[in-house]
């Protein structure tokens, strides 16, 4: 009881340390389960927001940041472009060569998007073989700029699957929009959207805006 402990405390002094010592472990080992926890809890975070495939963003994640990035734009005036990024012949490459060579395919234009954009920018998985980039801080020109940088890269990317056969080349269409005043999230989605399919009706593995 809390007397006899204070009576204890008070008479010896071996005891007090004793106890001070007992109560430092306990909070160190609070400290470390807490500090477990909050890891966790972020590793958890991270992978609900994460595409196991690509290691990009997925499009949950994408879908509660991007509308912020427009009203954050638009409260900055600084400019936002967008890219939607599309693999070219998908279907028929998956078709022809299987889904596990239509995985390493994904994965190597998601490590090429890593590779070829700042830390600033932010990339998802949008859907199936659809990625989207969110350029802060640039205008038309940047963005087509970073545009072709990526495409040219993803053309150069060297495949092979599962036992090491070479695939054919892999390319992308990409389309390009710039944010506008007052312009909402939907709206700028739509235009970049348009342009992907005018890159993709002008021949396949090139940029439109």
């Amino acid at each position: 009881d809390d007397e006899t402990f204070w009576r204890l405390v008070g008479a010896s002094h071996q005891f007090a340390v004793n106890m001070l010592l007992l109560l430092a472990r306990r909070v160190r080992a609070n400290n470390t389960e807490i500090e477990r926890f909050a890891l966790n809890q972020r590793a958890l975070e991270r992978d609900a927001s994460v595409d196991s495939l690509t290691g990009l963003f997925n499009r949950r994640w994408w879908n509660d940041r991007f509308e912020r990035l427009v009203e954050r734009a638009h409260r900055s005036e600084l400019a936002l472009s967008l890219m939607i990024l599309d693999a070219d012949h998908f279907k028929l490459f998956n078709d022809h060569f299987g889904h596990i060579a239509g995985d390493e395919v994904l994965k190597a234009i998601g490590r090429t998007l890593s590779e070829n954009l700042r830390p600033t920018d932010l990339a998802a998985r949008y859907g199936g073989e659809e990625l989207v980039v969110a350029l802060p801080g640039t205008d038309l020109v940047g963005a087509r700029v970073a545009a072709e940088r990526i495409r040219t890269a993803v053309s150069g990317i060297a495949l092979a699957d599962g036992r090491g056969s070479t695939l054919p080349q892999v390319t992308v269409s990409i389309g390009v929009a710039t944010l506008e005043p007052n312009e909402a999230a939907a709206a700028l989605f739509s235009r970049a959207d348009a342009a992907l399919y005018r890159a993709k009706n002008a021949g396949r593995n090139r940029i439109a805006w």
